[in-house]
């Protein structure tokens, strides 16, 4: 898995973008179930659009894939920082 989207190409004129502000997690012995959407203030009622699942390995390649991209992006959130001081 990539932790960055900066060659993602010809693949991006495919996809659809949803926001999403609220995930809901489950699982069993056989596979991860993520349902992503949104929730505001006003309601507080999530509203889901998108459910992926997946194996026990796959979540945790996608956990590696997550964390390396969260490291890479706290690392130049903080170059940027940096450079407004």
């Amino acid at each position: 898995m990539r932790s960055t989207m900066d060659d993602a190409g010809e693949l991006d004129r495919h996809l659809t973008g949803y926001y999403a502000n609220y995930c809901r997690m489950g699982h069993n012995l056989i596979e991860f179930v993520l349902d992503f959407g949104h929730r505001y203030a006003e309601d507080g009622t999530p509203v889901y659009h998108t459910r992926i699942v997946t194996t026990p390995t796959y979540m945790a390649e996608f956990l590696i894939a997550m964390n390396a991209a969260m490291a890479e992006y706290r690392s130049a959130a903080a170059a940027v920082h940096r450079q407004d001081d």
